[in-house]
């Protein structure tokens, strides 16, 4: 007998045996099938019902992740959001079930804001590229989903900033365009998907800034045209939301900035028209502080237009005033928004600046006063940031400079003392921060200027080597420190608590930091032959062979100005 043979006698073998126990024991193999069927019913069902009890897990740890994300717990949210992930990519790849891609979409644009938030755009970027490309294929399967083709709109606006902050400007310019070619393709789903429509505005408002951005003003001008019309039949629906006023407050900003960035003639009036439907919309009752915020920015834009005419200096104080009324109303009997705070103070100093031009000292005074409160309370309760303790002495130093213009140094000095070491403090952790740079500049100097106002010399020339120690960017503070330093010199020869002895060797000393402080000047790029040779205040450096040197050596440098 052959093998195949073989087997098949033995199988019918097995199935008579099978047959036999059936016919004796009828009983027993009935229950036997019943609980051989419930099992292959219970494996049959168990994987589906598997499935959907980790779809609900994975959607609720999305859900989680969002809500950690809005408490700003980043590192919970991202945990939460990558089970989420890990459990939806499992599922994915065994099921072709839309809702899981979906889901799987939504958790990579989750995941991809946690990374922004935590400050990390190539990994932001990378998740939104996965999540792009899976919201595509999704609306490829289905075109009239505008649920799909709002969120892939979402994904491809939330990315181009990021590109934007690589200096990708055209690749983010293309990203836009494109996400509104998915907004303005509707086929199938009506002329007027809110969902859609609100995803248009957002990215109409993004691509119109990389418009002005690279130039393209005609093109920003009727992208905005476009989207102020758009935006204004959202906020006139009945499913119109908060955020809906607020964009169309900052698209009519922009609109305004486009028309006059294209040069048109009707510019003003166009932002006159916006600053108008602005100001009544973000401050109807009901408007969020952030609507109202915006429109405060928007006046105090005004304003600085309107100050730089005399003629129309008086309204763009009314514009400031008006500007900080809102932002007091921002704070009034509710928790305060530290940025509310820090830009209500800001406007505080802006209208200090306009009462000093109106040489209106009593108001200016009173404004710079009321800077200085509000970012020292912000420099309390916010010690840590280096943003708050750089309001603080900025406000510092503005009032300490006022009041030594008008005679009241004593005060002043007070104030610059605590205000210069402060901003020394917040410049030394990022020495390439321009503002911190010269607002440290400027406290110095005056702090420099205040100790020699009061015949302080030795206070002065401490000062002056703190006003040294900043990073140099040119030769402006080793200029003005060899002026200070010859300050000192003739203060010192005239100090009749110092012995003769003592005399001599201080302004030895004062005399060879000048000319130390000189010879940076001119290697760093100082030129004027003519204050060299003709300025009093040198006269203490006159008889140094050095300082003949120098002159002879700007007179060369001069020279070879004139003949090259």
């Amino acid at each position: 007998m052959t093998r195949g043979r073989l087997q098949i006698c033995l199988h019918d073998m097995k199935r008579l045996l099978y047959l036999d126990v059936i016919r004796r024991h009828k009983v027993a193999t009935a229950v036997l099938a019943i609980t051989v069927a419930a099992l292959s019913g219970f494996c049959l069902i168990r994987r589906p019902n598997d499935s959907q009890a980790r779809y609900l897990k994975a959607v609720a740890a999305r859900h989680s992740a969002q809500s950690l994300l809005a408490d700003k717990q980043l590192g919970e949210s991202e945990r939460s959001c990558r089970i989420a992930t890990k459990i939806l990519n499992e599922l994915a790849a065994r099921s072709s079930d839309p809702r899981i891609r979906v889901e799987q979409a939504a958790a990579l644009e989750t995941l991809a804001l946690i990374q922004t938030a935590a400050l990390h755009p190539d990994e932001a970027d990378a998740l939104y590229r996965a999540a792009i490309d899976i919201w595509a294929r999704l609306l490829a399967d289905d075109q009239t989903a505008a649920l799909v083709r709002s969120r892939l709109a979402r994904c491809l606006s939330r990315r181009a900033p990021l590109l934007i902050d690589k200096g990708l400007w055209e690749e983010a310019e293309k990203n836009l365009e494109r996400g509104s070619i998915v907004c303005r393709t509707r086929i199938g789903i009506g002329p007027s998907d809110i969902r859609v429509d609100r995803e248009l505005s957002t990215i109409r408002n993004q691509l119109g800034l990389t418009y002005l951005h690279t130039g393209s003003f005609e093109l920003a001008r009727a992208n905005y045209d476009d989207a102020v019309k758009l935006q204004k039949a959202l906020v006139e629906s009945p499913d119109s939301i908060e955020g809906d006023v607020e964009l169309l407050v900052t698209l009519l900003i922009n609109q305004a900035r486009a028309h006059a960035a294209a040069k048109h003639d009707e510019a003003p009036g166009e932002f006159a028209k916006a600053r108008e439907l602005a100001e009544r919309l973000g401050t109807a009752p009901g408007s969020t502080a952030r609507c109202r915020d915006l429109v405060a920015s928007l006046l105090e834009s005004e304003a600085a237009k309107l100050a730089r005419d005399p003629r129309t200096a008086v309204e763009s104080r009314i514009l400031l005033e008006r500007a900080e009324s809102i932002r007091e109303s921002l704070i009034a009997g509710a928790p305060v928004e530290p940025e509310f705070l820090d830009r209500l103070g800001q406007t505080c100093g802006l209208l200090a600046e306009a009462f000093q031009t109106a040489h209106s000292d009593g108001k200016a005074e009173e404004y710079l006063r009321k800077e200085l409160s509000y970012q020292s309370r912000l420099s309390k309760d916010y010690p840590g940031l280096n943003a708050y303790r750089f309001g603080r002495g900025r406000a510092l130093h503005n009032l300490a400079e006022f009041l030594r213009q008008r005679g009241k140094g004593p005060e002043a000095l007070t104030i610059e003392r605590e205000a210069a070491p402060l901003l020394a403090e917040v410049y030394r952790e990022n020495v390439l921060d321009n503002d911190h740079r010269r607002a440290v500049s400027y406290a110095y100097w005056t702090l420099c200027t205040l100790e020699l106002d009061r015949r302080a010399h030795a206070a002065a020339a401490q000062a002056v080597a703190a006003y040294q120690s900043i990073e140099p960017n040119g030769y402006e503070e080793a200029h003005a420190a060899a002026g200070f330093l010859c300050r000192c010199i003739a203060l010192c020869q005239n100090d009749q608590s110092l012995t003769a002895a003592e005399k001599e060797r201080v302004t030895t000393s004062y005399t060879d930091l000048a000319m130390t402080a000189f010879e940076t000047a001119v290697r760093e790029g100082f030129r004027d032959l003519n204050e060299l040779k003709t300025s009093r205040i040198y006269d203490p450096l006159r008889g140094r062979p050095e300082f003949a040197r120098m002159i002879h050596d700007v007179e060369l440098f001069d020279e070879a100005y004139k003949e090259g």
